[in-house]
């Protein structure tokens, strides 16, 4: 099949959840012989036109500090692409992992039949606020903020009603457009993320790597990697480790990720006199991604809100480490089939502290959970399987259902 795979914006530095996902799937499908191109916004790594991993990226550039930029090249170069490619031989399916590239195609008489697979990887206009309305404190402004939320909530809608088929990566998520878009449920299926079983592997020598990435020795090192905003919950982390210290002073909490909230964090970590077991280390570029998985003990997935599924779970129990979380969205998917006691009961500090002390000081089952990791991930959490998944639904019937 010639599929065709839309998304606002691609980068390995970094791909982010639905880039990985994206990605993922489109090399996959690739390799079974189908016609693979991706359209998108690009930042400094993609060329404008070129080959990657059997995958045809179609790309161009706006500027991501400007609404207007956004939107007219975001709707407009994603149109011209498309009509200049399927012209020169139509495509089978849409595959879309953003709404507005969806909305921008499908509103196209030449693509109104054509049949839309697309991925809800979450609200965009949750997203959106959950990044501006901390942020953008006075009140003059918040007015732009609900129009520009308001904008993306009815373009999420019509692309969703417009769609064949709606992917989920979680019941979590599921639900969640349900409330939110009024979407059938017959409408939804649901296809989990997963990990590269050959990039995120276990590592015999935690020490060597350790001193590779400069990390300490003979801690106990708590890893996190998230893009550093208030629902990613980082600053409860930070407030479990004051919990964590008396009884673990060996533990050492690693931050991965950048975000706005870098600075309060870091000023919030000093503050509580802990900065010595707290090491920010900014932005992972993609190859260390699974080296600081596999330098780790133990991974923190403090999340508050909106997680759709959590890649970092999945890629981190591929490489044998153990993974706590709190109990929302995916978090609870993933971890409830594989050990529930590593969920924590609420997601407050409190909770997470004492699911973490209870791991530290159990090493023996620590030892035992480490061991059952790969496995599980291997049983449920590939992109062979997720590729599999999406097969069945792109079959001739479906599409012209």
């Amino acid at each position: 099949m010639r599929i065709l795979t839309v998304i606002d914006v691609f980068s390995f530095t970094p791909a982010g959840g639905a880039g990985t996902v994206m990605y993922n799937i489109a090399r996959e499908l690739s390799r079974r012989g189908n016609d693979m191109h991706v359209i998108c916004r690009r930042r400094n790594d993609l060329p404008l036109e070129g080959v990657i991993d059997g995958i045809n990226f179609h790309t161009y550039d706006a500027n991501p500090q400007s609404h207007t930029d956004l939107l007219s090249k975001g709707t407009g170069m994603v149109r011209k692409i498309f009509s200049d490619l399927h012209k020169q031989k139509p495509f089978d399916a849409l595959h879309g992992h953003h709404p507005l590239p969806v909305y921008a195609i499908k509103r196209l008489d030449t693509a109104k039949n054509l049949p839309c697979f697309m991925h809800f990887h979450s609200p965009w206009h949750e997203e959106y606020l959950t990044r501006k309305t901390r942020s953008w404190k006075n009140f003059y402004r918040l007015p732009a903020v609900w129009f520009f939320s308001s904008m993306r909530r009815r373009t999420e809608k019509w692309a969703l009603d417009n769609s064949t088929k709606i992917i989920c990566l979680s019941d979590y998520m599921k639900q969640k457009i349900a409330v939110t878009h009024k979407i059938r449920e017959d409408k939804i299926a649901i296809v989990p993320g997963a990990a590269d079983m050959e990039r995120f592997v276990p590592v015999a020598d935690k020490t060597a790597l350790r001193k590779k990435l400069a990390l300490p020795a003979d801690k106990f090192i708590l890893y996190t990697v998230r893009s550093l905003i208030p629902r990613t919950g980082i600053d409860k982390l930070i407030k479990a480790m004051q919990i964590i210290l008396p009884e673990a002073p060996d533990a050492v909490l690693v931050i991965g990720g950048t975000g706005p909230l870098e600075d309060e964090l870091k000023q919030m970590a000093e503050d509580m006199g802990i900065d010595d077991n707290v090491i920010f280390t900014g932005f992972i570029p993609n190859e260390y991604l699974a080296p600081y998985y596999q330098a780790s003990d133990l991974v923190v997935m403090p999340t508050q809100e909106l997680e759709g599924f959590g890649l970092v779970t999945v890629e981190a129990m591929a490489c044998g480490v153990p993974v706590t979380a709190t109990p929302v969205g995916g978090n609870i998917e993933v971890l409830s089939g594989f050990d529930k006691s590593l969920l924590t009961a609420e997601k407050d500090e409190t909770a997470i502290a004492q699911t973490i002390l209870s791991l530290y000081n159990d090493k023996a089952r620590m030892s035992g959970i480490a061991d059952r990791c790969r496995e599980y991930v291997e049983q449920n959490y590939t992109w062979q399987k997720v590729a599999d998944k999406l097969l069945k639904l792109l079959t001739p019937t479906t599409i012209n259902h």
